[in-house]
């Protein structure tokens, strides 16, 4: 007879976890949607991801009976170092588990997965705080807006995909902007996770980690997850017998 004994059952029970911190992390990293995930292409032995960029061609209004000249293409590369090695670790006493309501285990291992994803969010506005070319200071305004997306289009950003990210306060004053609140701009009602609305067809996004308004089109930050997240954990008898020493660690770059 086949016995399935804990070797196995841990295995499974570590799997379950992550699986289970990889569904929370997209949902709890409101960020994560405003970049570009390029995680296909960091393999194993991997410390960085290259991305060739490339320039454009010109074209040229050839007269009849006159040779046109050739034209030619760059090819620079772009590099995204994969060197955020993003860990938490904690310690379970069995006891105090025991006697603790809610269940201690559960919510210590939620509070972890939003750890990293406050982490993630964190790294992408720094990002965006160091590089952007355009920045919302003061009170948000319609103008202030619209200056914004005037940026994003002399420097040929895609149409789609573009978010304004806005502070916590930043919440009140888009209610004050009328065309905002109005049903006709405000778009469709069937709002993305993270996202309250639409404004002139940018998607916003309010965060509580902000400290300024950004307006930011997907392409612009590029993510790469190399190692997802893993949970481990290993017995810890000096805090009594059931106590353990766990960790929830993933590894990435931008």
């Amino acid at each position: 007879m086949a016995i399935i004994s804990n070797t196995e059952t841990a295995a499974v029970k570590a799997a379950a976890i992550a699986e289970f911190v990889a569904r929370e992390l997209k949902f709890q990293a409101k960020l994560l949607p405003t970049v570009t995930d390029v995680s296909v292409y960091a393999k194993k032995g991997d410390k960085s991801v290259s991305f060739p960029k490339a320039s454009s061609f010109t074209v040229q209004e050839r007269t009849s009976g006159v040779a046109g000249t050739s034209d030619a293409i760059t090819y620079a590369v772009e590099t995204l170092n994969l060197n955020v090695r993003a860990h938490v670790q904690w310690e379970i006493e069995d006891m105090d588990a025991y006697q603790a309501t809610p269940d201690i285990k559960s919510d210590v291992l939620k509070r972890a997965v939003s750890a990293h994803a406050r982490h993630i969010d964190s790294k992408i506005l720094g990002l965006l705080d160091t590089n952007s070319g355009h920045q919302i200071s003061g009170v948000l305004t319609s103008s202030k807006i619209t200056e914004a997306i005037q940026f994003l289009d002399q420097n040929f950003a895609m149409d789609q995909e573009r978010y304004l990210i806005l502070p916590s306060l930043g919440r009140k004053q888009m209610l004050d902007i009328a065309d905002f609140v109005r049903a006709d701009a405000f778009g469709n009602s069937n709002i993305p996770n993270g996202i309250i609305g639409s404004v002139f067809g940018t998607n916003v996004i309010v965060h509580p980690g902000a400290s300024k308004a950004f307006m930011v089109q997907k392409e612009a930050i590029a993510f790469a997850l190399q190692k997802g997240p893993q949970y481990d954990e290993q017995k810890n008898i000096t805090y009594g017998a059931g106590s353990y020493l766990a960790v929830l660690d993933q590894m990435y770059g931008f």
